[in-house]
């Protein structure tokens, strides 16, 4: 009885039935896209930041930054 007052409804108004039907199919593809989108994009930040991070670097006492050899000032 309910599938006949479906189907009836259905046949009544066709083009109320169709625009329905692309609005849904609209409205879910751009859900998905929007969810796509973001997720690339959060893996890709994730991807790059995974290659940064901080160097330590040990250095004798007396050295400068830009060489390991020691202190370059010259001694009085």
């Amino acid at each position: 009885m309910i599938h006949r007052l479906v189907f009836e409804n259905l046949k009544h108004r066709p083009v109320r039935t169709l625009l329905c039907a692309i609005a849904i199919g609209i409205q879910v593809t751009m859900i998905l896209t929007l969810v796509g989108v973001s997720d690339g994009m959060l893996g890709d930040a994730k991807e790059r930041s995974r290659g940064t991070g901080a160097d330590i670097m040990v250095r004798p006492p007396g050295s400068t930054v830009l060489g390991f050899s020691g202190n370059m000032a010259a001694e009085p």
